[in-house]
């Protein structure tokens, strides 16, 4: 199934709309992405939806307000981790850009001294999104 970028970008807007989230959009010119949520004032900074990559980062940045396990009690890790599981079970498309982009995001926090394994958690998720593509 192709995606249209229109509909990626209007999928985060009805997401952003429907759960009352204000949106604040990065300029394209800047060379550094950063995307940001405060899920206390119901807040994120993306960029403009241009492909799959700003796409599938705007919806991990709505994980950090809408997903399972993102009170201040939990790790960092954590966090992250089920702000991209939210992410995955939530895109209309999860291209290999998609799944390069979560790769990079956790290795960084491994970077950052988070040194627990994660990806094997992602698997229940896959599997039930993509189990009918490929039933071996």
């Amino acid at each position: 199934m192709t995606v249209k970028r229109i509909e990626m970008a209007l999928h985060v807007q009805e997401l952003c709309a429907v759960n009352d989230i204000r949106v604040f959009y990065q300029s394209l010119e800047d060379a550094e992405p950063r995307y940001w949520a405060r899920p206390s004032e119901r807040k994120i900074q993306i960029r403009p939806t241009k492909n799959t990559g700003y796409y599938v980062s705007a919806l991990h940045e709505l994980g950090h307000i809408l997903g399972e396990r993102q009170m201040q009690n939990n790790r960092r890790l954590t966090r992250e981790l089920y702000a991209w599981i939210w992410a995955r079970e939530q895109a209309l498309v999860w291209t290999e850009t998609a799944e390069r982009i979560m790769r990079r995001a956790m290795r960084h926090l491994h970077q950052l001294g988070c040194a627990d394994p994660v990806m094997y958690r992602l698997v229940p998720s896959l599997v039930r999104e993509m189990g009918g593509h490929y039933p071996e």
